[in-house]
């Protein structure tokens, strides 16, 4: 292990233990990871050590939670008896739905002989209408499906 990787890894350690002293009350890092910490933790790297690209604290916040998870909780094994953890980069497909009250306005405009006719035809869906107005009024459930997308992996032919 060079001089610049064994610099690197007392980082990770100072720095995983202390965002596990800070948030370890709080969240329960063996459940499942939750929103909640995700957004404390990449509040701290932004604010306190001063990680402005997203990408950054991104990586930190996975790195800090699966080296947790191989240590144990135990920062000081990191490159003395398990190896450092880095972080893959992966895609994901979410599919939100959300469950809202709305109030729509449909306008319509047509000539004809009487208001009998006028909603008939709208009553059995023959008019589209001219304009509309949309308004959310309450939102009151979602559920989300989030899954991990397995990358293609090319071959590169030689010839």
């Amino acid at each position: 292990m060079n001089i610049g990787e064994k610099y690197r890894i007392k980082y990770l350690i100072s720095l995983f233990k202390q965002l596990q002293n800070q948030f370890d009350k709080k969240y329960n890092f063996e459940d499942g990871i939750d929103a909640d910490l995700v957004d404390d933790v990449e509040q701290v790297l932004l604010k306190t050590y001063g990680y402005d690209d997203i990408n950054e604290r991104d990586y930190l916040f996975d790195a800090f939670i699966k080296n947790y998870h191989a240590t144990g909780g135990d920062f000081d094994k990191l490159g003395v008896s398990v190896k450092p953890m880095t972080p893959q980069l992966k895609s994901y497909r979410i599919e939100e739905n959300e469950w809202c009250d709305v109030r729509i306005t449909n306008y319509y405009t047509l000539d004809t002989y009487n208001e009998a006719i006028v909603k008939s035809l709208l009553y059995n869906g023959y008019l589209d209408p001219d304009d509309y107005e949309q308004e959310i009024i309450e939102c009151n459930d979602r559920d989300e499906v989030v899954k991990e997308v397995p990358k293609k992996e090319t071959n590169i032919k030689s010839e």
